[in-house]
């Protein structure tokens, strides 16, 4: 074994570093929204393929050792390659070049490139120039990532983000509460708001009418951030986590959906639970279910990979075989339907926390039942985006007609997080956000079916944080606390994370 090193240590390294350079650059480009530990999965599956190969290649040297294994070593490390070529190029090719050359298929482009990229690999390794420049290439491709992951790591000092209780007091007389009602919070992850499906020149008046028919109040169309992790912390803190002028946070740790597993539960399930409420939370592969202060009606994850392992891994050709061994179920709505009869037997009062991850990316396949990938990056075409909501809107109405009709006292609310992406350039300082397209990233639906006695404390154009603190104050029959409705923008990642700006509409 000592001597198959000696001899074949610049193929080695060659390889491990091929192995081993997706995590590094992955684990640098996401160094705020992740932990060490997050990461692990991932870093062993890659070192896993690395042993295997260097396990082949040292057995078919062993077999054939005439042949010094020379055409084996070159096919396995142009694979490896041409993988690493998928990895960082594979959006630049769908989204730049294949655009430019219609007559041709992305698919068939992508197809030819892995057998010529390996094929360019395995000439290039008869001379040795080559196999210098293939070690320099990607030592330095993990290498870079590597110590940048430590400069970061060594100046990272963690900020507590102050998350404002003291204008709300936990009830805990329960004797002020004359009804209750279950709530149905059914919150649909990238929902557009009607401008928004206005400006996109599409029609949802089937379900906006529907709606209308079910006696849902509209309220405001403005989100309470534009990206996920936030907007639902501010409506499990029932306030702003964050606001502009706040010290900078490093880390997505004390958000959604983190913020379950804390030690204290979040401010609303702590009111709920003081009167007398079970939390119940329908989540998905994104968002997980941590039961320590919830109870989960199904425990929803990637399968044997963690989500890190399947974000990284959907970046390669193994994505897309990767839902056939795996659970992928974003289908939080129909994990209450077919569980709403044995959980409709418990005596205590529910708020059903549904996060529905549609019609956020994956989109869906023409059966409402596939997604037609893995990347929750890709919300281009607009066309599956509205595809995709069609399918969204048959689900709701199938949930809001089942509630209906098994509880037709419960208090129903339709909301989203934001809305979709459309053109918006996330690398943009947060400063310099393009308006047009931000409107669109923070129009939500935002609708309530409530208890007639309630509607009287209903106020025009409320927001999400208003709207969860109007559902407490109904539950209590007694006047919502109310704070200003407002909107902040922030990033998921680069050099604004960890602050928030204020969002001005017109």
């Amino acid at each position: 074994m000592i001597r198959f090193y000696l001899v074949h240590k610049l193929y080695i390294w060659i390889l491990f570093s091929i192995s081993i350079t997706p995590y590094f650059i992955f684990y640098n480009h996401n160094f705020e929204q992740l932990m060490l530990a997050d990461t692990l999965q991932v870093f062993f599956i890659l070192t896993s393929l690395f042993l295997l190969a260097l396990t082949a290649i040292y057995i078919s040297g062993k077999l054939f050792p005439n042949l010094i294994n020379f055409f084996f070593i070159s096919l396995i490390v142009g694979i490896g390659a041409a993988l690493n070529f998928e990895f960082f190029y594979t959006d630049l090719i769908v989204n730049k070049v294949v655009p430019l050359l219609p007559i041709l298929n992305a698919k068939l482009i992508l197809v030819l490139a892995y057998p010529l990229a390996i094929l360019v690999v395995m000439a290039c390794f008869r001379f040795e120039i080559f196999k210098i420049f293939f070690l320099f290439f990607f030592l330095s491709g993990w290498c870079l990532p590597g110590v940048q992951i430590v400069v970061k790591a060594l100046n990272d000092n963690p900020t507590e983000v102050r998350f404002v209780e003291a204008d709300l007091k936990i009830d805990s007389d329960k004797n002020i509460f004359s009804s209750k009602e279950n709530v149905y919070f059914i919150l649909l992850d990238g929902y557009a708001s009607e401008k928004t499906f206005k400006r996109l020149s599409y029609n949802n008046r089937i379900f906006y009418d529907y709606l209308d028919q079910e006696d849902f109040v509209r309220l405001g169309e403005n989100g309470s951030y534009n990206v996920t992790y936030m907007a639902i912390a501010s409506i499990f803190n029932l306030t702003y986590p964050v606001v502009e002028g706040d010290p900078k946070f490093t880390n997505r740790l004390s958000f959604y959906p983190n913020m379950l597993s804390h030690e204290t539960a979040p401010l609303l399930i702590q009111q709920l639970k003081y009167l007398g409420y079970d939390f119940v939370f329908s989540g998905n592969s994104w968002s997980g279910c941590d039961p320590k202060h919830v109870k989960c009606l199904k425990y929803t994850s990637h399968g044997f990979l963690s989500r890190e392992s399947s974000v990284l891994l959907s970046k390669t050709i193994f994505g897309r075989y990767l839902y056939l061994i795996v659970d992928h179920d974003y289908d939080a709505i129909s994990i209450l339907i077919e569980n709403f009869s044995n959980i409709a037997k418990d005596e205590n009062s529910k708020f059903y926390f549904l996060h529905h991850f549609s019609p956020h990316p994956p989109y869906l396949s023409d059966d409402c039942q596939t997604p037609m990938g893995m990347s929750l990056m890709a919300w281009e075409p607009a066309r599956d985006y509205i595809k995709t909501v069609g399918c969204v809107n048959e689900k709701a109405m199938k949930l809001i007609s089942t509630i209906s009709t098994h509880d037709p006292s419960g208090i129903i609310v339709i909301q989203s997080d934001h809305g979709p992406v459309t053109r918006l350039n996330w690398l943009n300082p947060i400063y310099q956000s393009e308006d047009a397209h931000m409107k669109n990233r923070i129009g939500i639906i935002n609708s309530v079916k409530t208890p007639e006695e309630c509607r009287q404390w209903l106020k025009p154009n409320i927001g999400p944080v208003n709207t969860v603190r109007f559902v407490l104050g109904c539950l209590k029959r007694k006047e919502p606390e109310y704070i200003e409705d407002k909107t902040y923008i922030a990033v998921y990642e680069g050099e604004d994370f960890g602050i928030v700006k204020e969002y001005l509409s017109d």
